[in-house]
């Protein structure tokens, strides 16, 4: 029974890691013609604060899902890896022939999975760097603010 639900949270916290994956490749997309715009025009698609708005929080949202989706991904793997060892030198012990083939072929595939994790958690520092970005934008950018207290970087 232990087994089973093992396997259950780690189908789980894969379907995890691919969700927030996804979630941050489709928030970079959607973002991207707003980004081209603003870098050729030199202004936003809309005069309201409505983007500034939704940028600082959306960003922020967006790089702590990252975040969590590769402590999810780092652990799951290095679980798995840990497991299939133990798993594998079992195996081994009871004299079943062809255990190391397949210790190579998993190690490889959960190498791989370490460094497609490893991608994502460049994307949270990329999410994360963007996500300064967009407070120092909201702060300039936001009417409220009179030049006097801006602070002193401003």
């Amino acid at each position: 029974m232990a087994s089973s639900k093992a396997g259950l949270v780690s189908i789980g916290l894969l379907r995890y890691v691919l969700a927030t994956a996804a979630v941050g490749f489709v928030y970079t997309i959607i973002q991207i013609p707003f980004a081209i715009y603003h870098a050729i025009k030199e202004k936003r698609v809309s005069k309201n604060q409505f983007l500034p708005e939704f940028d600082f929080y959306a960003d922020k949202m967006v790089a702590f899902l990252l975040a969590t989706g590769v402590g999810a991904g780092f652990g799951l793997t290095f679980e798995l890896k840990k497991f299939v060892k133990d798993f594998l030198d079992s195996i081994k012990n009871l004299g079943i022939p062809g255990v190391d083939e397949s210790d190579s072929a998993i190690n490889k595939f959960l190498d791989k999975a370490i460094f497609a994790t490893g991608l994502l958690f460049l994307g949270f520092l990329c999410m994360a760097v963007l996500s300064i970005f967009s407070s120092i934008n909201r702060i300039t950018t936001n009417s409220s603010y009179s030049k006097s207290n801006r602070g002193c970087f401003n």
